[in-house]
């Protein structure tokens, strides 16, 4: 499947169907994040490529032009000369460039359109990332209000001073634990990135 495909079919599941049967929306949704990042990540790789081969197409183009009219005036020089022969084969060489420079100019067509299409869906992808972000963290305070919420419930059978300890206690444990599970949360996310960033900025001679 191509990476505009597969892009198509993730950004057209809505969040809401992505958790509605998860056993942790807050597990489903790093793991989306993560694919997302990857998809990304390929989609700039493929975006390069894209550039860099339409500059190559588009500097071939304008050769191929410029070789046309430097036969074309070949041509008519030829006929100046009363050189109908050599006239024929300017022509003719000038007609078979003007076949390459057309092909030439639909690719680099093409690539434009492709390029056009990765810009779009990689700001569809980046702004789901965002979305999915802020949901994950939403439901990170809302699984800790209810928890909470739990704990102040049950306290109408304990001693107010059973019930502060047991505040005090939870409030230490639910920081250390919020802190491990947003670590646990981000550790893919930070390790594929780590690895594109060392694609990206390490010697070939480093990466083996």
């Amino acid at each position: 499947m191509g990476l505009l495909e597969r892009a198509k079919n993730i950004l057209t599941t809505s969040l809401s169907d992505l958790l509605a049967k998860a056993e942790s929306p807050q597990r489903e949704l790093s793991a989306h994040i993560l694919e997302l990042a990857k998809i990304e990540g390929q989609g700039r790789r493929s975006l390069l490529d894209v550039v860099r081969e339409e500059k190559w197409l588009q500097r071939k183009l304008t050769e191929l032009q410029e070789a046309e009219a430097l036969w074309q005036s070949r041509a008519e020089a030829a006929l100046e000369r009363e050189r109908d022969d050599l006239a024929r084969r300017a022509l003719t060489r000038k007609r078979e460039l003007a076949r390459e420079a057309a092909t030439a100019k639909g690719e680099v067509e093409n690539l434009r359109q492709v390029k056009a299409d990765l810009k779009n869906t990689l700001r569809s992808i980046r702004e789901r990332m965002e979305v999915a972000r802020r949901e994950r963290a939403r439901l990170l305070g809302e699984a800790t209000r209810q928890r909470l919420q739990r704990l102040e419930e049950a306290a109408a059978e304990k001693t107010p001073e059973a019930v502060l300890d047991e505040l005090e206690a939870w409030a230490a444990l639910e920081a250390e634990d919020k802190t491990d599970k947003i670590l646990e949360l981000q550790k893919d996310e930070i390790e594929s990135e780590l690895k594109d960033l060392k694609k990206r900025l390490l010697p070939k001679s480093q990466k083996h």
